[in-house]
């Protein structure tokens, strides 16, 4: 490469060039760098979130089956899933049974039984993909029989991504 020579005759123009790599070098791991440490911590939000809703349904929903208000349950589904963003909200017995859910067609049984049979796993369990988190904890419905609540929700981002980033040099 033909350099630029400066005022006292020296050749700095690949040095200038190492020293403007090295620098957008450091840019662009210090971008990613913050777009990950974002990502996590939106990932880390979400899961609390998630959690958190699925401990307060789990109170209301176990009051309303055992009072046998179905529709009411059905409600609190549907509002509980549209304001927490889940792309998924439901109540399962433990013979697979759709009590309730986000999509009103997947609901399978209309009337509730007196009693039903079957038990789902006592605890709690949350499990978390690349791009979903979800949930899925026990109801005990006293003189009926147990039930399980599926939540799921997708791990929104709020844009930053490589795709929303420029560089201007």
């Amino acid at each position: 490469i033909a350099g630029i020579k400066s005022n006292n005759g020296s050749n700095s123009t690949p040095i200038t060039m190492v020293l403007a790599a090295a620098v957008l070098v450091a840019i662009v791991a210090n971008l990613w760098w913050a777009v990950r440490s974002q990502r996590a911590s939106v990932a880390t939000n979400r899961k609390q979130q998630v959690s958190a809703t699925g401990k307060a349904l789990v109170l209301s929903a176990e009051a309303l089956l055992a009072a046998d208000e179905v529709s009411a349950l059905r409600r609190l589904a549907i509002e509980s899933a549209r304001a927490h963003g889940l792309a998924q909200c439901r109540i399962e017995l433990p013979d697979g049974q759709v009590v309730a859910a986000l999509d009103p067609s997947l609901i399978t049984i209309q009337k509730l039984p007196a009693k039903w049979n079957g038990q789902v796993v006592e605890s709690a369990s949350e499990s978390q993909s690349r791009h979903q988190i979800s949930g899925s904890y026990p109801l005990n419905i006293a003189g009926r029989g147990s039930a399980r609540l599926e939540l799921s929700a997708p791990i929104e981002s709020s844009g930053l991504g490589w795709a929303n980033v420029a560089i201007v040099i």
